[in-house]
């Protein structure tokens, strides 16, 4: 068994202020509402106050963004041809976790 030294105290994360805890926001942008109607566009998310990361999300063959979504997001088919696979996206966005995580509209995110 390891023993950490008494003079290492780790306070649970309940008890810290917000803005000493580190957490993880998530955000992504679809073409449609749900999972089940819709694929990720981009993925996109910040550690604690650094800077975002943003990335455009390959679609899967013979799926396109549909007008309104583009117009909302101003992703449109000229802007997917800079978009990386989902796998490699999302391979580096689970290098930031674990922390505490905020995900708006969690749906495509979880």
């Amino acid at each position: 068994m390891t023993h950490l030294p008494s003079v290492l105290h780790i306070r649970p994360v309940s008890d810290l202020p917000l803005r000493e805890l580190s957490v993880l926001f998530v955000d992504c942008q679809s073409t449609g509402a749900s999972p089940a109607h819709g694929a990720v566009v981009e993925l996109a998310w910040a550690r604690d106050r650094a800077a975002p990361t943003s990335h455009l999300v390959a679609l899967q063959d013979g799926e396109a963004i549909p007008r309104q979504v583009a117009r909302i997001t101003g992703i449109d088919h000229r802007a997917m041809r800079d978009a990386r696979p989902v796998a490699e996206v999302w391979g580096e966005l689970v290098r930031h976790v674990p922390a505490p995580t905020i995900i708006h509209f969690a749906t495509f995110e979880e």
